[in-house]
């Protein structure tokens, strides 16, 4: 996971780790986050959305990039919640960006991050 405010390199260095991680062989997803939810949403109309999560759920690592960026559909929460969790079932590798600082954050407002970093792995060990 990656934080800080925009212009410092947090998507540079996640495409970076992302190179690294297909010039190691590894099978490597990256969508900005608008994006991902958009083909969610497009499999559920579609009737795909079983075939759309798979990959997701199970890339060895899925980079989501531009998290907060934008204004997401209210659905949004529920949909990368369950994305972070079967990977987190699944053992898989994710990579989260947000440019938001956690510095002086509550408990409750660290525990997704958290979870986030140990579905994460520490990809940059990968690297």
């Amino acid at each position: 996971m990656f934080l800080g405010p925009g212009g410092t390199g947090k998507s540079h260095l996640a495409q970076a780790i992302g190179q690294c991680a297909i010039q190691q062989g590894y099978k490597v997803l990256y969508r900005e986050t608008h994006i991902l939810l958009d083909e969610l949403a497009d499999a559920v109309a579609g009737g795909t959305r079983k075939e759309y999560m798979e990959p997701v759920a199970t890339v060895p690592l899925l980079i989501i990039d531009d998290f907060g960026k934008r204004k997401l559909p209210h659905t949004a929460a529920e949909n990368l919640l369950e994305i972070i969790m079967r990977r987190y079932e699944a053992s898989a590798r994710c990579s989260h960006q947000t440019d938001r600082l956690r510095t002086g954050a509550s408990y409750s407002a660290m525990w997704l991050p958290s979870v986030l970093c140990s579905t994460a792995c520490y990809i940059t060990s990968m690297c």
